[in-house]
């Protein structure tokens, strides 16, 4: 089966320097994160690019079921090789996510919202997920999975995800090339991640914070079986979520399940998790 996202129709269109270089696509895989690991294994280069048209076992954060239509979307990841140490390792997620607003921004009617810590809504729906995976030896990063699922020109969604997913058709009422959009993305995440390479992250947490209409307002956080519950005051220089509570005391959390105005008539917020 031929398909838009072959490699001889996606090089020719990328101008990036490193990333997608080189570029893989599969019509179907368990996981395109699964599979970038295996290349790392094999001793993959940095900046690999592996797409696909539909995922058996596409996974979101705490092993979610990520839903893609096959030949409608963009599910794919990329093998990162940094020279980090693990307890000092920048954000790569945040990177992503202010890539992939700032070019799905350029392609809807309003502005796409980020939620921290790896979701991309648009009028509270889920258009685009993000998940990292790191894996460390001796507290050095070996390699890094970045992965990406864009809702580009699917229609129709499962179940309770009618309610919770949108694509970019959905939202513009047109169809979308996937190259010309896997392109832009993969242009602008290469900047992005060359930027994590810089001394500090005010760059990166001040463009994050600009798609973050949320902070300032109530949100609660779910740890397992603990819920903190207060005031975003938005992220950390690395990254971390800063609230505070009812006592007034400021709360830094490296991950959870976020729920925005959780004191809302219904009691329920737009949710990280819910799958697109």
């Amino acid at each position: 089966m031929s398909s838009d996202l072959a490699p001889h129709c996606v090089v020719p269109r990328l101008t990036t320097l490193w990333l997608g270089n080189p570029y893989y696509h599969e019509e179907e895989v368990d996981s395109t994160n699964t599979r970038i690991n295996v290349i790392a294994h094999a001793g993959g280069t940095h900046g690999t690019v592996m797409a696909a048209e539909t995922q058996t076992k596409g996974r979101g954060r705490f092993d979610r079921e990520w839903h893609s239509a096959a030949g409608e979307n963009l599910t794919f990841s990329i093998l990162l090789r940094p020279n980090w140490p693990a307890h000092a390792a920048p954000p790569v997620s945040l990177a992503a996510g202010v890539a992939v607003a700032e070019v799905v921004d350029l392609l809807l009617p309003g502005t796409p919202e980020l939620k921290w810590p790896n979701d991309i809504l648009w009028q509270g729906k889920k258009l685009a997920g993000i998940l990292v995976e790191s894996f460390v030896s001796r507290d050095q990063v070996l390699h890094s999975v970045l992965g990406i699922g864009l809702n580009v020109n699917q229609l129709d969604f499962p179940g309770e995800l009618v309610d919770h997913a949108v694509s970019l058709r959905l939202a513009t009422g047109r169809s979308w090339n996937r190259v010309e959009v896997l392109a832009s993305l993969l242009a602008r995440l290469e900047l992005w991640l060359d930027h994590l390479t810089d001394p500090g992250t005010d760059r990166l947490i001040s463009s994050w914070q600009r798609f973050a209409p949320w902070i300032g307002q109530p949100i609660s956080v779910r740890r397992g079986k603990q819920k903190l519950l207060g005031t975003a005051l938005g992220l950390s220089p690395q990254g971390a979520l800063r609230i505070k509570d009812r006592q007034g005391k400021v709360h830094l959390v490296a991950s959870g399940d976020v729920q925005i105005d959780p004191y809302g008539p219904h009691q329920h917020g737009r949710r990280a998790s819910a799958s697109g």
